[in-house]
């Protein structure tokens, strides 16, 4: 009875439970259309064509791709969808851009003009609709302005939102705007992108070797989505030539919504080059030969990668001008350079990075925030965080390590790397914290620096030629650390120690140091006494060199502690 129940509901609703979510939507066998597979000749026009009728007949459709190998020879483009179009292959299905092959495919957009100014965390944007377009929740609002919000490459304001409810000229979306936008002082431009979703599963996408002998200098885009959601399963994107570090896989655009899982990578130089979009998430990916693996660029938002392998890469993160990007288990081998992130809020958890090349430059792994003044409410919690980090270069230098450019808040917990370091403007930074890690240097420009539970180990600098150097102002305290393993020839405790003439008091608490060179030759202001070094519960092991006479408080604060003070000359060592 209960079974008769069950089915006599299931039928009254219109569905069954054993129905496919394809009986809902169109099939299209792309064979049907001309488009067809293993017989090396031109599917452009005949994809052109398909596309053109999907534009006109906007819906839900699934366009199947038998297995086998298609050829895109010249351009395809269709820039007035709308709808669903889900895109299947099988195992051994892939797409082959020859030539001038290249595919576009962007969402019917209206653009409009702001009917009054736009604040940062507005949910609400007044627009002027003056043909009277039909705006519906689920398209996507992007907005752009010829405003710079930073200080180095000049990339300018934008956000990309998905609506959620329309009224009249009124249209709220489903998260604040970043940036202010006001059309008597600037140009704003306003987009709104008809709801499209490409969803794509079993099908590889090939950008061909440049058939010319002389190698083109141009760089190619093999695929361009504009103002689209975006969904990838199960693909490969690779290029098949052989520049190094040369063309772009998937160029995407102006998306609300980006998701990857089990993709492969193979020979770009941005395989996925982002620009304007929202939530993306990564998952399950290998990157072989490329700069990097997913590059958020211009003005990205909540970025989340994991489970990342890169195999002969650049190096296989990376971050341009974004906003809060996370990578979470990464796995980087027989990287050619350094990795490079520049967005504001980044999170890198449980990383390991193994560079080939002894060093690129004198720094391996930096965090830049180079945001005007105005937009410093863009900073949330910290601008960047290493967490369980390992990256110990084969050559290790001052800046060779976890290093950061001109933030304002850097964390490092349970990292094991050669150098922590930052550099860059010293007003702009607020805090430093280390914790529970294992390092070989510590050098920042800056102040307010807080480092817990950490050995600072000289196996991993093995020329180091000192443990700590702090410049600037404010205050740093150390709390149980360990020194160990150093070269007392060359290393000194404190490397050039200079204070703004506030002074930097230093406090270094419950501490076991071995025997090193000495404190360092330049200490303090030039011109002043510093007297702001404090060591308490410590046990050193002794200096090499005569004990600088400058120190009066290090001194009194070492005899303080109830320790036997060294004072070991070279000689005696010996």
């Amino acid at each position: 009875m209960k079974k008769i129940i069950i089915l006599f509901f299931l039928l009254s609703t219109g569905k069954s439970l054993l129905a496919d979510e394809r009986a809902y939507r169109k099939t299209i066998d792309v064979t049907k259309h001309g488009v067809l597979p293993d017989d090396n000749q031109d599917d452009s026009y005949a994809l052109q064509a398909l596309l053109k009728l999907l534009e006109e007949r906007p819906g839900d459709y699934t366009l199947v791709f038998p297995e086998g190998t298609y050829n895109v020879k010249r351009r395809v483009s269709a820039t007035n969808l709308c709808g669903t179009l889900y895109v299947r292959g099988a195992k051994g299905t892939r797409i082959i851009f020859e030539d001038d092959g290249f595919l576009h495919l962007q969402a019917k957009s209206f653009k409009f003009d702001l009917a009054a100014p736009l604040q940062r965390n507005d949910n609400i944007v007044h627009i002027i609709n003056k043909e009277g377009f039909k705006i519906t929740p689920g398209d996507i609002l992007h907005i752009g302005s010829n405003s710079r919000f930073d200080m180095a490459w000049n990339y300018k304001e934008n956000d990309t939102h998905r609506i959620i409810k329309v009224k009249n000229n009124q249209v709220s979306v489903n998260s604040p705007v970043l940036f202010n936008y006001t059309p008597q002082t600037e140009d704003v431009t306003t987009t709104i992108y008809k709801y499209l979703k490409i969803d794509i599963e079993d099908v590889d996408f090939v950008l061909g070797a440049e058939k010319d002998t002389a190698v083109s200098s141009s760089i190619r885009t093999m695929v361009n989505l504009t103002g689209v959601s975006v969904k990838m399963k199960n693909a490969e994107i690779r290029y098949e030539g052989s520049q190094r570090y040369k063309h772009v896989g998937f160029s995407i655009v102006a998306s609300e919504s980006v998701y990857f899982d089990g993709m492969v990578l193979d020979n770009f130089m941005y395989p996925v080059l982002l620009n304007y979009c929202r939530n993306v998430k990564a998952f399950n990916t290998i990157a072989y030969y490329c700069r990097h693996a997913y590059t958020p660029a211009q003005a990205c938002y909540d970025i989340y990668v994991e489970n990342l392998k890169g195999v002969n890469c650049h190096s296989a993160m990376d971050a341009h001008l974004s906003f809060y990007v996370h990578y979470k288990n990464v796995l980087d081998t027989l990287a050619t350079q350094f990795p490079n992130c520049r967005s504001l809020g980044t999170i890198i958890e449980n990383a390991k990075i193994y560079v080939e090349a002894e060093a690129y430059q004198d720094y391996a792994y930096w965090s830049v925030q180079t945001l005007a003044p105005e937009y410093e409410f863009l900073s949330g919690e910290f601008d960047t965080r290493f967490s369980n980090v390992h990256w110990v270069p084969k050559r290790s230098s001052s800046f060779n390590g976890l290093t950061s450019f001109t933030c304002r808040k850097l964390i490092v917990d349970s990292c094991t790397t050669s150098v922590i370091s930052y550099y860059g403007d010293q007003t702009v930074l607020q805090e430093v914290k280390v914790t529970n890690s294992r390092i070989g240097m510590l050098r920042i420009d800056g102040y307010k620096t807080e480092v817990n539970n950490t050995i600072f180990d000289g196996s991993l600098f093995p020329e180091a030629p000192f443990v700590l150097r702090f410049t600037g102002r404010g205050e740093s305290r150390l709390n149980n650390i360990w020194i160990r393993n150093y070269d007392p020839d060359i290393t000194y405790l404190f490397g050039y120690l200079y204070n703004l003439p506030t002074g930097n008091s230093i406090l270094i608490n419950n501490a076991e140091i071995c025997l090193l060179k000495g404190v360092c030759k330049q200490f303090g202001y030039p011109g002043r006494t510093n007297d702001g070094v404090s060591l308490n519960t410590a046990k050193l092991e002794g200096f090499v060199e005569p004990y600088p006479g400058e120190l009066p408080r290090f001194k009194k604060e070492m005899e303080k502690s109830g320790r036997e003070w060294l004072m070991l000359n070279r000689n005696d060592k010996r």
